[in-house]
C-alpha cells in the first residue's frame, strides 16, 4: 500500500519521488541479507575493508536500481494472489500487476520476520529472481575484476552513472 501511494502520487518533482521510494525501501528490504546473498562465497574470503566498501557500494547501488524500476509505475494497483511459508521460516508471497490493458507483470516476493516486522529477501519479476540475476553477474564481475575490491569499484561506477 505504501508503494502504491508513492508510485502513484502526484509528487511535484522526480527527486521527490525517488526520495521517498528510497525512504520505503531502505525501511522493507534487508539489504544486508541481500548483498551477502549476491556476494556469495567470495565473500568469504574477503578482508573486512573489502566488505565494508562493498556492502556500501552495493546498498546505493541496490537502491538506485530498485528505485528507478518502481518510478516506472505510476499508481497500478499490486494485487497478492498467494502465500506460502518456507522451510527457513520465509513466506514466498505472490503477487502481480496489471500494467495495461493486457500487461500483466508476475512479482513474487521471498520475506522474512525480523525485529518483528517482514523485510523483503527477494523479487522474481515474471519468474526471474534478482537476487540469482545479481549473484551470477556479480560472481562473473568478482573474477574478472580481481575479487570483491573490483565488484565494489564497479558498483560505484554504475550507481554513480545513474
Amino acid at each position: 500500500e505504501s508503494a502504491q501511494s508513492v508510485t502513484g502520487a502526484r509528487v511535484v518533482s522526480v527527486a521527490a519521488r525517488e526520495d521517498a521510494l528510497r525512504a520505503l525501501l531502505i525501511a522493507h528490504i534487508d539489504l544486508e541479507s541481500i548483498g551477502r546473498l549476491v556476494a556469495g562465497r567470495d565473500a568469504q574470503t574477503a578482508s573486512e575493508h573489502d566488505l565494508a566498501a562493498y556492502r556500501m557500494a552495493f546498498d546505493e547501488f541496490a537502491l538506485r536500481v530498485l528505485t528507478r524500476h518502481l518510478s516506472n509505475f505510476r499508481g497500478e494497483k499490486i494485487e497478492v494472489t498467494g502465500a506460502d511459508a518456507l522451510p527457513e521460516g520465509d513466506l514466498s508471497v505472490r503477487s502481480r500487476i496489471k500494467r495495461d490493458r493486457s500487461a500483466i507483470v508476475s512479482l513474487d516476493w521471498r520475506v522474512r520476520a525480523a525485529g518483528g516486522e517482514f523485510k523483503i529477501l527477494d523479487v522474481a519479476v515474471n519468474g526471474l529472481s534478482l537476487v540469482v540475476a545479481y549473484r551470477n553477474e556479480f560472481a562473473a564481475l568478482i573474477r574478472k575484476n580481481g575479487g570483491i575490491a573490483g565488484l565494489t569499484v564497479i558498483l560505484k561506477e554504475r550507481a554513480a552513472a545513474m
